[in-house]
């Protein structure tokens, strides 16, 4: 069974990875008038974001102290999230007041960005798991993280890794709704900011809330995250598919300057 095990985790590794790409041409195919380069000045951004929130986050463990309790567990997770929220989407909002996109296009350029952070979101995650499922193919149980894995039934384990991978492909989509909506502030929409801030860090609180409401019934808090992650991103994404595409306007001026040669 570990071999079944270690291919199980090396294709969920690589799919984890590059699920993006399957979800790119149909969200940039409709937008081609806006520079696809922003999404790697977005997954740049989220990487520039992530050392300060992760030094907040463990100085505000380190403040807090959080015993055993469940409501200082929750606590310490519900501030890590609002200083993720404030410094990712921030990290966004100054980026596309820095690269300073068309107004027509700014909420699109935003997406964009946004999209680049899902990107980037626990795209280690999915190395991890090409590493470790390739050493599982070889029998190799010799560290507690490989001998956990060989030990759960291959049932749940199977559920783990679907689990893993509903909420990796909402993650990108719906990161590229926050960027939309920080592009929309800036177009003179401000109050979708604070909004967007917010709902990133209520979306980073629905798993770890839910294992800490379902604590050690793994089979359910797997379960509950598909459907409730699953519902989320596929809401999002279909509202991303709805955006007004924005021409690109280089077009009207090759056809201006046709024009006065004629005349």
């Amino acid at each position: 069974m570990l071999i079944v095990r270690g291919l199980l985790l090396t294709v969920d590794g690589f799919v984890f990875v590059f699920m993006p790409a399957l979800l790119f041409p149909l969200l940039l195919r409709r937008q081609p008038g806006v520079k696809g380069s922003f999404v790697w000045w977005g997954a740049g951004a989220f990487l520039v974001a992530l050392l300060p929130t992760f030094f907040l986050s463990s100085l505000a463990r380190q403040i807090l102290q959080p015993d055993d309790h469940l409501a200082a567990r929750a606590l310490l997770v519900l501030i890590g999230a609002l200083i993720g929220g404030v410094l990712v989407v921030g990290a966004q909002y100054l980026l596309l007041r820095w690269r300073k996109p068309p107004l027509a296009m700014l909420p699109v350029a935003g997406m964009l960005v946004g999209l680049g952070v899902g990107i980037v979101t626990q795209i280690f995650t999915g190395f991890a798991h090409i590493g470790a499922g390739f050493r599982l193919l070889f029998g190799d149980t010799s560290m507690p993280e490989l001998a956990a894995l060989a030990a759960v039934p291959i049932g749940l384990f199977s559920l783990k890794l679907l689990a893993e991978l509903v909420s990796r492909a909402a993650l990108f989509v719906v990161n590229g709704g926050l960027g939309y909506l920080v592009g929309r502030s800036l177009a003179g929409q401000r109050g979708l900011l604070p909004l967007a801030m917010l709902l990133y860090a209520a979306f980073a609180l629905i798993l770890p809330f839910i294992q800490m409401g379902l604590a050690e019934q793994e089979v359910l808090i797997n379960g509950i995250a598909i459907l409730v992650e699953g519902a989320i991103g596929g809401l999002v994404l279909c509202w991303l598919l709805r955006i007004p595409t924005v021409e690109s306007k280089a077009p009207e001026k090759r056809t201006d300057k046709a024009k006065k040669k004629r005349r």
